[in-house]
């Protein structure tokens, strides 16, 4: 699988017609680069909240490609924000691991049991 994989499937996010996060940085498709991408994802839309996502690409020991991802998120919400971070990172993860299947094996789907 191409590196291009990954930017393109956050460009599709971004430019989709129910935009969820503009791209405000975005360096080369290839290792030691970065794309970040700035909004809030799901009820942080309807909030007075700024979040700035980031995923870069490194090397990774012994060959490959290291998959960095930082969601950083600020801002007031009249409950607070810290009950969000739980949930917000479980979406985020299984997101990442959809990515990483997809990557992985052409499928997005986790196996299912026989």
């Amino acid at each position: 699988m191409r590196l291009s994989t990954i930017v393109t499937a956050a460009l599709v996010i971004s430019l989709s017609p129910s935009t969820h996060a503009d791209v405000v940085a975005k360096s080369a498709v290839e290792r030691d680069s970065t794309l970040r991408m700035i909004g809030g994802l799901g009820p942080l839309q309807a909030m007075a909240v700024a979040g700035s996502m980031t995923f870069t690409l490194a090397a990774a020991d012994g060959g490959g490609t290291r998959l960095e991802y930082e969601y950083a998120v600020g801002g007031y919400s009249p409950d607070g924000l810290q009950g969000l971070a739980e949930p917000v990172d479980r979406v985020q993860l299984g997101q990442l691991q959809r990515l990483q299947r997809f990557i992985e094996t052409g499928n997005p789907d986790a196996p299912t049991a026989p």
